[in-house]
């Protein structure tokens, strides 16, 4: 039988597929606007359904922009009560479903539709209203996006922010700017996006289609964009590229849509294809169904006899969008497995390959597929119960250590030997004399530390590195240290500042990067660097002057830049914005500790930091709506047993049990970090065995959460992915043979015929 090479429209329409990109007013069919007209006594202009058509639907050949919009104003004209909001949802969602959508995020503006005396709370009403009879009547998941409008008055737009939070309990799942994007700027509406972002709403723009990469850049940088619509000039800038690669920052993309208006020259030059090889998630959208005249099982048929897209790779751009979706984690979860086992089971059962689904396991099986039953024969693994997990497995495991810090990761023997070298060091830095080793590990590791025995810790530390022999050293033994519990990937993170004693902070960035790369060679470990500020002891002047330098590196090595040391609150970011402004400027990695003392420090970081990643998040708990933010936008924190941990969770009564678990099981990408590892008693293996033990993880559990520090860290998307295939190869080879057989946790599914 000749193996099928490409997607009939007919099996493309039976696919469970997402739609990101649909405004509510360019997808009402012409049936529905001419009868709604009639209801409302609306005077069209038009004698008939065919010369309303020429109207509201253009040809894939429409000659401008202008001549796009006009459709708009007449299907607006029928929108403006209640039941014709409501009527519109319905019908809209009705439609998307025939057309095999599972999952539609309908968005619209409301201060569109207040002509005929609506205000903004019964618009939403009965927008919402559509949504809930929808989804009575269907098996559809629809959510909606308000839109604020580029050309109107920030002000307005403050107030449609304001309406889509006090919505986002009824559907509202999003907020987004459309409009013109020529001359306004995203950066003028970002009182509006600061209120969502603290709300913690999801956030897309209109970017890159009718002007250049400026305004995708400012829609991530001033709005905090989780994802961008259409973004068709990304190319312009390599760098911001890379950036929305990297964080995997979704592109809404409508290729129809695109010609049509003029984005692109020719239908064949639009560059999902070439975003979607250079690793970016492209995810197919129609924009207005309409207007443009086609449905998205149309939009994917179209791409792929334009550019070549294999059946699976269109289902794994669909797959992208479900990941994507602004919807609530555990509704994503099920939205992406459904889809994924309907699509496998489709293709299977009308001849098609599923080889390349196999090459590409690792991510199939991160989402959820146990790809082993759709072998021939299947392959299925009865529940047993695996065998203790010991340290010596765990040693041999490969590991990620995403905050391992200079200063507090030098071993004892080490740390013994420079302060030998020196009989004036103690007078030097001001410190109590240490005879012997035995005193040493005394100071270093108590039993328990305290605010006071922690501070003298790091006061040790830091003094036997602030020569550049000493660094040197430091760095080598710490990379030596890390090789010894397979660490395969670290990044090391120092504060210039505190290494000044005898140089220059741009002489100690020198050093570290230098002799990093030499460990990082010699000990085979991937690497990258860090360069952090520390709370109280750096001012703002002194932010600044690390960020300038960290970026000063950045294509030497620096991956990123660092607070630590104490929560930033809101109130207090005024004084930092020059410094984040900068980082933002340069797409530079930020992570910052957040959650010591409450949870909204964590909402800061995110909105006001730009951290992409946060430290601690001890609080985090006491607002399950952050949890889910953060588990839904795939933020990571980092974790550690510490004293610290335990000090700030112990008195929490709202769980039970360690908070570690609680992360985890709460879904949230969670990795677990040495920090001062020379501080506590433990090896990295050893760490990792006390929360296997402290928290009865399984080996499923354990391998997520080693596996997670490979595929959510500081390098570039493709490192990521190659590190995170390379880790599961291993531990489906490795694990087995000791007795392992439930490697992954896969959803259950009902058995159920296409």
């Amino acid at each position: 039988m000749t193996e099928k090479k490409k997607l009939t429209l007919e099996l493309i329409k039976q696919l469970h597929k997402p739609e990101l990109h649909c405004h509510l007013d360019g997808s009402l069919s012409v049936d529905s606007i001419m009868e709604m007209a009639e209801e409302q006594g609306v005077d069209l202009g038009f004698k008939s359904k065919e010369d309303l058509a020429k109207v509201v639907e253009v040809d894939i050949d429409c000659p401008s922009l202008v001549v796009y919009l006009n459709s708009f104003g007449v299907t607006l004209k029928v929108m403006q009560t209640p039941h014709s909001l409501t009527r519109s949802v319905y019908e809209v969602s009705e439609a998307a479903y025939r057309d095999g959508i599972s999952y539609l995020e309908l968005r619209f503006s409301p201060v569109l539709h207040l002509e005929k005396g609506m205000d903004l709370a019964l618009v939403m009403e009965s927008i919402c209203e559509g949504v809930a009879l929808v989804e009575k009547t269907f098996p559809i998941v629809v959510r909606i996006i308000v839109c604020g409008m580029r050309h109107m008055d920030p002000k307005v737009t403050e107030s449609l922010a304001e309406i889509c939070w006090r919505y986002h309990k009824k559907g509202v799942t999003g907020f987004d700017l459309a409009g013109p994007e020529d001359g306004f700027s995203s950066k003028h509406h970002r009182s509006a996006f600061h209120l969502v972002s603290r709300k913690m709403i999801n956030l897309t723009l209109h970017a890159g289609e009718a002007y250049g990469w400026e305004s995708i850049y400012d829609s991530i940088r001033y709005c905090g964009a989780h994802r961008i619509g259409h973004g068709v000039r990304l190319y312009e800038n390599e760098e911001l590229k890379n950036y929305v690669r990297d964080k995997e920052i979704p592109l809404e993309c409508c290729v129809t849509s695109n010609f049509q208006t003029k984005a692109i020259s020719a239908i064949e030059k639009h560059p999902i294809k070439q975003y979607f090889d250079y690793g970016i998630l492209t995810v197919p959208c129609t924009d207005n169904v309409t207007v443009s005249k086609v449905k998205l099982s149309e939009e994917y048929f179209k791409i792929q006899e334009l550019f070549g897209f294999e059946p699976e790779e269109l289902i794994r751009m669909a797959d992208y969008g479900f990941a994507k979706a602004f919807v609530d984690n555990t509704i994503r979860k099920r939205l992406r497995v459904d889809a994924l086992y309907f699509a496998l089971n489709l293709l299977k059962q009308n001849g098609f390959s599923l080889d390349k689904f196999f090459e590409n396991h690792v991510y199939y099986e991160r989402a959820g597929v146990n790809l082993a039953l759709f072998k021939d024969p299947p392959i299925i693994t009865p529940f047993s119960i695996d065998p203790p997990i010991t340290l010596e497995i765990i040693q041999k495991l490969p590991k990620a250590d995403l905050h391992c810090r200079l200063d507090g990761s030098v071993s004892i023997d080490t740390v013994w030997d420079e302060i030998q070298k020196d009989p004036n060091w103690f007078k030097l830095f001001k410190l109590e004399e240490i005879k012997s080793k035995e005193e040493l590990i005394e100071k270093l590791q108590p039993e328990r530390h305290t605010a006071k025995s922690f501070a003298l810790a790091k006061k040790i530390m830091l003094s036997v590195c602030q020569t550049k022999e000493q660094i040197q050293r430091a760095v080598d033994n710490i990379y030596a240290e890390a090789s010894k519990d397979n660490v395969q990937y670290l990044e090391l993170m120092f504060r210039p500042l505190a290494h000044i004693h005898k140089m220059k902070a741009e002489e100690v960035m020198q050093i570290v990067l230098e002799e990093s790369k030499k460990a990082s060679e010699q000990y085979k470990i991937r690497t990258g660097i860090v360069v952090y500020v520390s709370i109280p002891e750096d001012d703002p002047i002194s932010f600044f002057e690390t960020a300038k330098l960290g970026i000063q590196y950045k294509n030497q090595g620096v991956m990123g830049f660092g607070s630590f040391g104490d929560d930033i609150p809101f109130e207090n970011y005024k004084f930092y914005e020059k410094t984040f402004s900068l980082l933002k400027k340069h797409n530079m990695n930020v992570c910052i500790l957040a959650g010591q003392k409450t949870p909204d420090s964590i909402v800061a970081a995110l909105s006001e930091g730009g951290s992409s990643r946060v430290s601690g998040a001890f609080k985090m708990h006491e607002i399950p709506k952050l949890v889910s933010h953060l588990v839904n936008h795939n933020i990571l924190v980092e974790v550690s047993p510490t004293d610290k941990l335990s000090v700030l969770t112990e008195n929490i009564s709202t769980f039970s049990g360690s908070p570690i678990e609680l992360f985890v099981h709460s879904g949230l990408p969670v990795t677990l970090c040495s920090f001062r590892l020379t501080l506590d008693k433990q090896s990295r293996s050893q760490v990792i065995q006390r929360v296997v033990k402290e928290n009865q993880f399984d080996i499923a559990d354990l391998l997520r959460i080693v596996a997670i520090g490979f595929r959510n860290n500081f390098s570039s998307r493709d490192v990521q992915v190659q590190m995170h295939i390379d880790f599961w190869k291993f531990a489906q080879e490795f694990l087995p043979p000791l007795g392992f057989k439930q490697l992954r946790k896969f959803p259950w599914m009902p058995k159920k015929k296409n």
